[in-house]
Protein backbone atom coordinates (compact mmCIF):
# COMPACT_ATOMS: atom_id res chain seq x y z
CA UNK A 1 0.00 0.00 0.00
CA UNK A 2 2.90 2.41 -0.30
CA UNK A 3 2.45 5.34 -2.92
CA UNK A 4 4.86 5.00 -6.18
CA UNK A 5 6.53 7.64 -6.92
CA UNK A 6 4.84 8.74 -9.89
CA UNK A 7 1.97 9.07 -8.33
CA UNK A 8 3.19 11.93 -6.28
CA UNK A 9 1.48 14.71 -8.90
CA UNK A 10 -2.22 14.13 -7.01
CA UNK A 11 -0.50 16.28 -3.77
CA UNK A 12 -1.19 18.46 -6.73
CA UNK A 13 -4.01 17.43 -8.52
CA UNK A 14 -6.85 15.40 -7.39
CA UNK A 15 -8.08 13.60 -10.60
CA UNK A 16 -4.65 13.71 -12.31
CA UNK A 17 -4.77 9.77 -12.41
CA UNK A 18 -8.95 10.28 -13.03
CA UNK A 19 -12.12 9.53 -10.87
CA UNK A 20 -13.96 6.59 -9.78
CA UNK A 21 -17.08 8.46 -10.34
CA UNK A 22 -16.63 8.92 -13.76
CA UNK A 23 -14.88 5.74 -13.96
CA UNK A 24 -11.71 7.18 -15.35
CA UNK A 25 -9.39 6.64 -12.19
CA UNK A 26 -6.28 4.46 -13.28
CA UNK A 27 -4.89 3.94 -10.12
CA UNK A 28 -7.80 1.35 -8.86
CA UNK A 29 -6.81 2.66 -5.29
CA UNK A 30 -8.20 5.99 -5.41
CA UNK A 31 -9.67 6.06 -1.78
CA UNK A 32 -6.29 5.24 -0.47
CA UNK A 33 -4.24 7.86 -2.48
CA UNK A 34 -6.15 10.48 -1.19
CA UNK A 35 -3.42 13.61 -0.30
CA UNK A 36 -4.26 16.39 -2.86
CA UNK A 37 -3.76 20.19 -1.10
CA UNK A 38 -4.92 21.22 -4.17
CA UNK A 39 -3.20 23.51 -6.70
CA UNK A 40 -3.47 26.77 -4.86
CA UNK A 41 -2.31 24.85 -1.88
CA UNK A 42 -0.02 23.80 -3.43
CA UNK A 43 1.71 27.24 -4.93
CA UNK A 44 1.13 28.63 -1.70
CA UNK A 45 3.22 25.57 -0.06
CA UNK A 46 5.90 26.38 -2.58
CA UNK A 47 5.75 30.59 -1.53
CA UNK A 48 6.27 29.10 2.19
CA UNK A 49 9.86 27.75 1.00
CA UNK A 50 11.38 31.10 -0.20
CA UNK A 51 11.69 32.29 3.36
CA UNK A 52 11.66 30.11 6.48
CA UNK A 53 11.18 32.12 9.34
CA UNK A 54 9.84 30.12 12.10
CA UNK A 55 10.22 27.15 14.20
CA UNK A 56 6.86 26.28 12.72
CA UNK A 57 7.42 25.84 9.24
CA UNK A 58 11.01 23.62 10.04
CA UNK A 59 8.33 21.61 12.29
CA UNK A 60 5.98 20.99 9.66
CA UNK A 61 8.18 20.77 6.72
CA UNK A 62 10.04 17.84 8.83
CA UNK A 63 6.49 16.12 9.52
CA UNK A 64 6.10 16.46 5.41
CA UNK A 65 9.51 15.26 4.63
CA UNK A 66 9.66 12.10 6.94
CA UNK A 67 5.94 11.39 6.31
CA UNK A 68 6.85 11.10 2.32
CA UNK A 69 9.73 8.47 3.30
CA UNK A 70 7.13 6.38 5.29
CA UNK A 71 4.63 6.32 2.22
CA UNK A 72 6.49 6.82 -1.12
CA UNK A 73 7.87 3.44 -2.14
CA UNK A 74 12.26 3.07 -2.05
CA UNK A 75 13.97 0.99 -1.02
CA UNK A 76 13.69 2.61 2.71
CA UNK A 77 10.19 2.13 3.19
CA UNK A 78 10.60 -1.03 2.05
CA UNK A 79 12.62 -1.99 4.39
CA UNK A 80 10.45 -0.38 7.27
CA UNK A 81 7.74 -2.68 6.31
CA UNK A 82 9.80 -5.62 5.56
CA UNK A 83 9.92 -6.39 9.29
CA UNK A 84 7.36 -6.41 12.52
CA UNK A 85 7.99 -3.25 13.34
CA UNK A 86 5.98 -1.93 15.97
CA UNK A 87 2.40 0.06 14.81
CA UNK A 88 4.12 0.13 10.88
CA UNK A 89 3.75 -3.31 10.61
CA UNK A 90 0.08 -3.51 11.62
CA UNK A 91 -0.92 -0.51 9.89
CA UNK A 92 -1.65 0.70 6.11
CA UNK A 93 0.69 3.36 5.50
CA UNK A 94 -1.45 5.66 2.80
CA UNK A 95 -3.70 6.05 6.43
CA UNK A 96 -1.05 8.58 7.50
CA UNK A 97 -1.91 11.01 4.34
CA UNK A 98 -3.95 13.09 5.91
CA UNK A 99 -1.46 14.19 8.16
CA UNK A 100 0.92 14.94 5.28
CA UNK A 101 -1.92 16.83 3.31
CA UNK A 102 -2.45 18.73 7.05
CA UNK A 103 1.50 19.41 7.26
CA UNK A 104 1.22 20.66 3.86
CA UNK A 105 -1.79 23.07 4.21
CA UNK A 106 -0.16 24.79 7.33
CA UNK A 107 2.39 25.21 5.40
CA UNK A 108 0.38 26.90 2.46
CA UNK A 109 -0.74 29.12 5.50
CA UNK A 110 2.54 30.29 5.88
CA UNK A 111 3.22 30.79 2.21
CA UNK A 112 -0.20 33.25 2.42
CA UNK A 113 1.28 35.18 5.13
CA UNK A 114 4.31 34.98 3.27
CA UNK A 115 2.96 37.00 0.10
CA UNK A 116 0.60 39.21 2.02
CA UNK A 117 3.28 40.79 4.14
CA UNK A 118 5.94 40.95 1.72
CA UNK A 119 6.46 43.76 -1.12
CA UNK A 120 9.18 41.58 -3.18
CA UNK A 121 6.93 38.39 -4.05
CA UNK A 122 8.32 35.07 -4.47
CA UNK A 123 8.47 34.75 -7.99
CA UNK A 124 11.03 31.71 -7.48
CA UNK A 125 7.64 29.88 -6.20
CA UNK A 126 5.76 30.11 -9.25
CA UNK A 127 8.52 29.48 -11.76
CA UNK A 128 9.00 26.20 -9.89
CA UNK A 129 5.23 25.86 -9.96
CA UNK A 130 4.99 26.27 -13.52
CA UNK A 131 7.78 23.98 -14.20
CA UNK A 132 6.34 21.47 -12.45
CA UNK A 133 3.10 21.64 -14.69
CA UNK A 134 4.25 21.71 -17.80
CA UNK A 135 6.24 18.53 -16.91
CA UNK A 136 2.94 17.27 -15.78
CA UNK A 137 1.26 18.09 -19.06
CA UNK A 138 3.52 16.12 -20.57
CA UNK A 139 3.17 12.80 -18.73
CA UNK A 140 -0.35 13.42 -17.44
CA UNK A 141 -2.46 10.42 -18.69
CA UNK A 142 -6.20 12.05 -18.78
CA UNK A 143 -5.63 15.68 -20.38
CA UNK A 144 -9.03 17.00 -18.87
CA UNK A 145 -8.39 17.51 -15.26
CA UNK A 146 -4.90 19.62 -16.70
CA UNK A 147 -7.18 22.21 -17.94
CA UNK A 148 -9.13 23.40 -14.49
CA UNK A 149 -5.90 22.96 -12.14
CA UNK A 150 -3.73 25.38 -14.94
CA UNK A 151 -6.47 27.82 -15.38
CA UNK A 152 -6.25 28.19 -11.03
CA UNK A 153 -2.20 28.05 -11.61
CA UNK A 154 -3.04 31.35 -13.75
CA UNK A 155 -5.10 33.04 -10.83
CA UNK A 156 -2.18 32.48 -8.31
CA UNK A 157 0.58 33.84 -11.64
CA UNK A 158 -1.77 37.11 -11.23
CA UNK A 159 -1.20 37.56 -7.37
CA UNK A 160 2.37 37.46 -8.10
CA UNK A 161 1.97 39.78 -11.11
CA UNK A 162 -0.17 42.34 -10.60
CA UNK A 163 0.94 44.22 -7.56
CA UNK A 164 -1.75 46.91 -7.98
CA UNK A 165 -4.58 44.01 -7.26
CA UNK A 166 -2.14 41.87 -5.03
CA UNK A 167 -4.27 42.17 -1.73
CA UNK A 168 -7.98 41.52 -3.67
CA UNK A 169 -6.91 38.54 -6.10
CA UNK A 170 -4.61 36.88 -2.95
CA UNK A 171 -8.18 36.84 -0.29
CA UNK A 172 -9.83 35.61 -3.37
CA UNK A 173 -7.92 32.57 -3.92
CA UNK A 174 -9.17 31.33 -0.05
CA UNK A 175 -12.81 30.52 -1.65
CA UNK A 176 -10.99 29.43 -4.58
CA UNK A 177 -9.26 26.96 -2.75
CA UNK A 178 -12.44 25.75 -1.04
CA UNK A 179 -14.25 25.39 -4.11
CA UNK A 180 -11.22 24.03 -5.38
CA UNK A 181 -10.91 20.79 -3.12
CA UNK A 182 -14.89 20.82 -2.34
CA UNK A 183 -15.84 19.52 -5.74
CA UNK A 184 -13.68 16.79 -6.07
CA UNK A 185 -15.12 15.83 -2.42
CA UNK A 186 -18.32 16.06 -3.94
CA UNK A 187 -17.75 14.39 -7.02
CA UNK A 188 -16.65 10.92 -5.04
CA UNK A 189 -18.82 11.54 -2.09
CA UNK A 190 -22.34 13.16 -3.59
CA UNK A 191 -24.59 14.22 -0.95
CA UNK A 192 -27.66 12.22 -2.25
CA UNK A 193 -30.79 9.83 -0.83
CA UNK A 194 -30.29 7.49 1.93
CA UNK A 195 -31.89 4.80 -0.32
CA UNK A 196 -29.20 5.37 -2.71
CA UNK A 197 -26.28 4.20 -0.57
CA UNK A 198 -28.62 1.90 1.03
CA UNK A 199 -31.04 0.50 -0.80
CA UNK A 200 -33.99 -1.81 0.74
CA UNK A 201 -33.11 -5.30 0.75
CA UNK A 202 -35.09 -7.91 1.51
CA UNK A 203 -33.14 -10.12 3.43
CA UNK A 204 -32.12 -7.12 5.80
CA UNK A 205 -35.54 -6.01 6.40
CA UNK A 206 -36.49 -9.50 7.10
CA UNK A 207 -33.85 -9.93 9.74
CA UNK A 208 -34.34 -6.32 11.42
CA UNK A 209 -38.02 -7.96 11.88
CA UNK A 210 -36.53 -10.63 13.63
CA UNK A 211 -33.20 -10.10 15.00
CA UNK A 212 -33.76 -7.53 17.81
CA UNK A 213 -30.45 -7.78 19.79
CA UNK A 214 -29.86 -11.66 19.06
CA UNK A 215 -26.85 -11.80 16.41
CA UNK A 216 -26.72 -13.23 12.95
CA UNK A 217 -24.36 -15.33 10.93
CA UNK A 218 -23.80 -16.13 7.17
CA UNK A 219 -22.71 -20.06 6.18
CA UNK A 220 -20.94 -20.32 3.09
CA UNK A 221 -22.09 -17.83 0.38
CA UNK A 222 -24.26 -16.23 2.42
CA UNK A 223 -21.56 -15.34 4.42
CA UNK A 224 -22.15 -11.41 4.53
CA UNK A 225 -19.20 -8.88 5.17
CA UNK A 226 -17.95 -7.86 8.70
CA UNK A 227 -19.01 -4.49 9.57
CA UNK A 228 -22.08 -4.29 7.16
CA UNK A 229 -23.91 -5.32 9.86
CA UNK A 230 -23.17 -2.17 11.73
CA UNK A 231 -24.33 0.31 8.59
CA UNK A 232 -28.00 -1.28 8.80
CA UNK A 233 -28.89 -1.57 12.78
CA UNK A 234 -27.81 -5.43 12.83
CA UNK A 235 -25.38 -7.62 15.21
CA UNK A 236 -23.56 -10.09 14.24
CA UNK A 237 -20.04 -11.50 15.88
CA UNK A 238 -17.69 -10.10 13.22
CA UNK A 239 -15.77 -6.91 12.77
CA UNK A 240 -13.03 -5.87 10.60
CA UNK A 241 -10.31 -3.73 11.01
CA UNK A 242 -10.74 -1.41 14.30
CA UNK A 243 -8.61 -1.51 16.80
CA UNK A 244 -10.15 -4.74 18.27
CA UNK A 245 -9.72 -5.77 22.01
CA UNK A 246 -7.54 -8.42 22.36
CA UNK A 247 -9.30 -11.28 24.75
CA UNK A 248 -12.49 -10.93 22.06
CA UNK A 249 -9.78 -11.18 18.68
CA UNK A 250 -7.84 -13.92 21.15
CA UNK A 251 -11.54 -15.73 22.21
CA UNK A 252 -12.94 -15.84 18.73
CA UNK A 253 -10.43 -17.35 16.81
CA UNK A 254 -10.95 -20.51 18.79
CA UNK A 255 -13.60 -21.18 16.24
CA UNK A 256 -11.13 -23.00 14.09
CA UNK A 257 -9.91 -25.30 16.70
CA UNK A 258 -10.49 -24.79 20.40
CA UNK A 259 -7.35 -22.89 20.70
CA UNK A 260 -7.41 -19.20 21.54
CA UNK A 261 -4.91 -17.30 19.86
CA UNK A 262 -1.84 -16.38 21.33
CA UNK A 263 -0.18 -14.40 18.52
CA UNK A 264 -1.74 -12.69 15.53
CA UNK A 265 -0.78 -13.36 11.72
CA UNK A 266 -1.52 -10.18 9.55
CA UNK A 267 -5.23 -11.34 8.83
CA UNK A 268 -6.52 -12.08 12.67
CA UNK A 269 -4.54 -9.15 13.60
CA UNK A 270 -7.74 -6.95 12.60
CA UNK A 271 -10.28 -9.52 11.83
CA UNK A 272 -12.61 -10.28 14.69
CA UNK A 273 -14.73 -13.33 12.63
CA UNK A 274 -15.73 -16.84 13.24
CA UNK A 275 -14.05 -19.00 10.71
CA UNK A 276 -16.01 -19.35 7.64
CA UNK A 277 -17.75 -21.90 6.66
CA UNK A 278 -18.64 -24.35 3.36
CA UNK A 279 -20.05 -27.40 2.40
CA UNK A 280 -22.81 -29.80 3.39
CA UNK A 281 -20.73 -31.12 7.02
CA UNK A 282 -18.56 -28.06 7.90
CA UNK A 283 -21.19 -26.83 9.68
CA UNK A 284 -22.12 -29.69 12.09
CA UNK A 285 -18.89 -31.08 11.74
CA UNK A 286 -17.00 -28.16 13.78
CA UNK A 287 -18.34 -27.55 17.77
CA UNK A 288 -15.74 -25.40 18.66
CA UNK A 289 -17.25 -22.87 16.26
CA UNK A 290 -21.15 -23.91 17.51
CA UNK A 291 -19.99 -23.41 21.00
CA UNK A 292 -18.87 -19.78 20.32
CA UNK A 293 -21.95 -19.24 18.06
CA UNK A 294 -24.14 -20.66 21.06
CA UNK A 295 -22.35 -18.23 23.76
CA UNK A 296 -22.36 -14.92 21.36
CA UNK A 297 -25.85 -15.28 21.19
CA UNK A 298 -26.12 -16.33 17.34
CA UNK A 299 -29.76 -17.45 16.84
CA UNK A 300 -30.10 -17.05 13.02
CA UNK A 301 -27.94 -18.85 10.30
CA UNK A 302 -28.48 -17.21 6.53
CA UNK A 303 -27.68 -19.91 3.99
CA UNK A 304 -28.29 -19.50 0.19
CA UNK A 305 -29.58 -22.07 -2.56
CA UNK A 306 -26.14 -22.26 -4.33
CA UNK A 307 -24.81 -23.38 -1.39
CA UNK A 308 -24.15 -27.41 -1.29
CA UNK A 309 -26.31 -28.64 1.88
CA UNK A 310 -28.66 -31.47 2.74
CA UNK A 311 -30.04 -32.75 6.27
CA UNK A 312 -26.82 -32.99 7.63
CA UNK A 313 -25.99 -29.22 7.10
CA UNK A 314 -28.68 -28.41 9.63
CA UNK A 315 -29.82 -30.74 11.67
CA UNK A 316 -33.14 -30.77 13.08
CA UNK A 317 -32.10 -30.79 16.50
CA UNK A 318 -30.28 -28.07 16.40
CA UNK A 319 -31.69 -25.41 13.67
CA UNK A 320 -35.19 -24.90 12.38
CA UNK A 321 -35.81 -23.64 9.16
CA UNK A 322 -38.02 -20.03 9.44
CA UNK A 323 -38.92 -18.59 6.20
CA UNK A 324 -37.19 -18.63 2.80
CA UNK A 325 -36.32 -15.11 1.40
CA UNK A 326 -35.67 -15.07 -2.76
CA UNK A 327 -32.57 -17.63 -2.94
CA UNK A 328 -31.68 -16.85 0.79
CA UNK A 329 -32.71 -18.85 3.85
CA UNK A 330 -33.20 -17.67 7.56
CA UNK A 331 -32.59 -20.62 10.63
CA UNK A 332 -33.01 -20.28 13.91
CA UNK A 333 -30.11 -21.42 16.27
CA UNK A 334 -32.25 -23.59 18.80
CA UNK A 335 -29.12 -23.71 20.99
CA UNK A 336 -28.19 -20.14 21.18
CA UNK A 337 -27.43 -18.50 24.45
CA UNK A 338 -29.76 -15.37 25.29
CA UNK A 339 -27.90 -12.77 25.04
CA UNK A 340 -28.24 -11.81 28.35
CA UNK A 341 -29.34 -13.91 31.54
CA UNK A 342 -29.21 -14.22 35.30
CA UNK A 343 -27.31 -17.29 36.74
CA UNK A 344 -26.29 -18.34 40.17
CA UNK A 345 -23.34 -20.99 38.52
CA UNK A 346 -20.54 -19.19 38.14
CA UNK A 347 -17.26 -21.59 38.38
CA UNK A 348 -13.79 -20.72 38.09
CA UNK A 349 -10.46 -21.23 35.97
CA UNK A 350 -7.00 -21.40 36.44
CA UNK A 351 -5.47 -20.14 33.23
CA UNK A 352 -6.43 -20.24 29.54
CA UNK A 353 -6.02 -23.86 29.06
CA UNK A 354 -8.08 -24.49 32.13
CA UNK A 355 -11.08 -22.13 30.30
CA UNK A 356 -10.65 -23.85 27.28
CA UNK A 357 -11.18 -27.56 29.12
CA UNK A 358 -14.37 -26.15 30.63
CA UNK A 359 -16.04 -23.72 27.91
CA UNK A 360 -15.64 -26.64 25.46
CA UNK A 361 -16.88 -29.89 27.57
CA UNK A 362 -19.98 -31.58 26.03
CA UNK A 363 -21.30 -30.71 29.42
CA UNK A 364 -20.86 -27.19 29.26
CA UNK A 365 -24.63 -25.33 28.67
CA UNK A 366 -23.04 -21.73 27.77
CA UNK A 367 -26.73 -20.37 28.63
CA UNK A 368 -27.27 -21.29 32.09
CA UNK A 369 -22.87 -21.17 33.32
CA UNK A 370 -20.22 -18.75 32.82
CA UNK A 371 -16.38 -18.99 33.64
CA UNK A 372 -14.63 -16.58 35.19
CA UNK A 373 -10.80 -15.99 36.20
CA UNK A 374 -9.98 -17.55 39.64
CA UNK A 375 -8.43 -14.40 41.21
CA UNK A 376 -12.02 -12.79 40.47
CA UNK A 377 -14.19 -15.96 41.66
CA UNK A 378 -12.64 -15.24 45.22
CA UNK A 379 -14.54 -11.79 45.33
CA UNK A 380 -17.68 -13.03 44.21
CA UNK A 381 -20.58 -12.73 47.56
CA UNK A 382 -22.17 -16.45 47.81
CA UNK A 383 -24.54 -16.59 44.78
CA UNK A 384 -27.66 -19.12 45.69
CA UNK A 385 -30.54 -20.64 43.62
CA UNK A 386 -33.73 -18.89 43.30
CA UNK A 387 -36.50 -17.07 40.90
CA UNK A 388 -34.81 -14.54 39.26
CA UNK A 389 -36.21 -11.60 36.23
CA UNK A 390 -34.27 -9.51 34.00
CA UNK A 391 -35.43 -7.37 31.45
CA UNK A 392 -33.57 -5.27 28.87
CA UNK A 393 -34.77 -1.33 28.95
CA UNK A 394 -32.52 0.63 26.84
CA UNK A 395 -29.97 -0.59 24.52
CA UNK A 396 -27.15 1.79 22.99
CA UNK A 397 -23.55 1.56 21.40
CA UNK A 398 -22.81 3.74 24.75
CA UNK A 399 -24.92 2.32 27.34
CA UNK A 400 -27.12 -0.33 28.22
CA UNK A 401 -29.69 -0.83 30.83
CA UNK A 402 -31.51 -3.60 32.67
CA UNK A 403 -34.47 -4.10 34.93
CA UNK A 404 -33.50 -7.19 37.66
CA UNK A 405 -35.32 -8.60 40.22
CA UNK A 406 -33.76 -11.53 42.03
CA UNK A 407 -34.79 -13.69 45.54
CA UNK A 408 -31.09 -13.97 46.34
CA UNK A 409 -27.74 -12.82 44.93
CA UNK A 410 -27.03 -13.78 41.66
CA UNK A 411 -24.67 -12.98 38.38
CA UNK A 412 -26.19 -11.07 35.27
CA UNK A 413 -24.07 -11.76 31.95
CA UNK A 414 -24.10 -10.05 28.88
CA UNK A 415 -22.46 -11.36 25.69
CA UNK A 416 -20.82 -7.82 25.37
CA UNK A 417 -17.07 -7.37 25.13
CA UNK A 418 -15.28 -6.42 28.42
CA UNK A 419 -13.36 -3.48 28.08
CA UNK A 420 -11.70 -1.26 30.75
CA UNK A 421 -13.66 1.44 29.39
CA UNK A 422 -17.15 0.34 30.28
CA UNK A 423 -18.24 0.93 33.92
CA UNK A 424 -21.43 -0.73 35.96
CA UNK A 425 -23.79 0.80 38.10
CA UNK A 426 -26.24 -0.71 40.32
CA UNK A 427 -29.26 1.48 41.71
CA UNK A 428 -27.08 4.52 40.54
CA UNK A 429 -24.29 2.89 42.90
CA UNK A 430 -21.04 1.55 41.31
CA UNK A 431 -20.22 -1.86 41.45
CA UNK A 432 -17.29 -3.96 40.09
CA UNK A 433 -17.43 -5.14 36.29
CA UNK A 434 -16.49 -8.41 35.78
CA UNK A 435 -14.85 -10.20 32.77
CA UNK A 436 -16.95 -12.99 32.46
CA UNK A 437 -16.37 -16.14 29.99
CA UNK A 438 -13.34 -14.93 28.65
CA UNK A 439 -14.34 -11.77 27.61
CA UNK A 440 -17.37 -10.57 28.18
CA UNK A 441 -18.65 -8.74 30.51
CA UNK A 442 -21.16 -9.46 34.03
CA UNK A 443 -22.04 -7.94 37.33
CA UNK A 444 -23.15 -9.80 40.66
CA UNK A 445 -27.09 -8.25 41.35
CA UNK A 446 -28.29 -8.50 44.67
CA UNK A 447 -31.21 -9.51 46.14
CA UNK A 448 -34.64 -7.15 45.29
CA UNK A 449 -35.01 -4.91 42.69
CA UNK A 450 -32.46 -3.42 40.70
CA UNK A 451 -31.83 -0.79 38.11
CA UNK A 452 -28.20 -1.92 36.11
CA UNK A 453 -26.19 -0.10 33.98
CA UNK A 454 -23.64 -0.54 31.66
CA UNK A 455 -21.81 2.93 30.20
CA UNK A 456 -18.71 3.51 28.30
CA UNK A 457 -16.83 5.58 29.85
CA UNK A 458 -13.17 5.22 29.15
CA UNK A 459 -10.07 7.45 30.95
CA UNK A 460 -8.89 8.26 27.93
CA UNK A 461 -11.96 10.10 26.25
CA UNK A 462 -12.10 12.48 30.06
CA UNK A 463 -8.17 12.72 29.97
CA UNK A 464 -8.61 14.20 26.58
CA UNK A 465 -11.56 16.73 27.50
CA UNK A 466 -9.14 17.80 30.50
CA UNK A 467 -6.62 18.18 28.01
CA UNK A 468 -8.72 20.01 25.47
CA UNK A 469 -10.16 22.24 28.09
CA UNK A 470 -6.04 22.89 29.26
CA UNK A 471 -5.04 24.12 25.97
CA UNK A 472 -8.09 26.29 25.16
CA UNK A 473 -7.56 27.87 28.66
CA UNK A 474 -3.77 28.39 28.09
CA UNK A 475 -4.54 29.76 24.28
CA UNK A 476 -7.30 32.25 25.89
CA UNK A 477 -4.63 33.37 28.37
CA UNK A 478 -1.93 33.68 25.35
CA UNK A 479 -4.45 35.99 23.09
CA UNK A 480 -5.72 38.02 26.00
CA UNK A 481 -2.07 38.15 26.88
CA UNK A 482 -0.51 39.34 23.65
CA UNK A 483 -3.48 42.05 23.45
CA UNK A 484 -3.08 43.77 26.43
CA UNK A 485 0.65 43.77 25.34
CA UNK A 486 0.07 45.16 21.88
CA UNK A 487 -2.38 48.17 23.46
CA UNK A 488 0.34 49.54 25.94
CA UNK A 489 3.70 49.39 23.69
CA UNK A 490 1.28 51.45 21.43
CA UNK A 491 0.48 53.47 23.98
Amino acid sequence: MLIQWWQTPLIAVSEFFGNPATKSNLTGDYVEKTLSVGVIGFFLMIASFWKVRSWHQKLFMAVAGGILLLTVRSPLSELLYRYPWPVLSTGTPTRILFLLALALSLLAGFGFDAIREQKKLPRVALVVAWVFFLVLWAVAPIKRPMLLSTAILGLCTAVVLLTKYKKIILYALIPLAIGELLYSFIKFNPFVPKQFVFPENKIVTELQSRSGIDRFWGYGTAQIEANFATQVHLYSPDGTDPLNLAWYNRFIQASRNGNTAVTFNRTTRSDAQLLPGYGKEDLPGNEFRLRIMDLLGVKYVLTRSENPQDERTFPLERFKLLSHVDEWTIYENLKSAPRFFLTSDVRPYKDTADFKKQFFDLNFEPNKTVLIAQTDFYSLPQLLTGLSEVKLVSYTPTSVTFQASAETPTFLFLSDTYDHGWTATINAKPVELYNADFAFRGVVVPKGQSTVVFSYQPKSFTTGIAISLLALLATLYYVVHNHKSDGHDNS
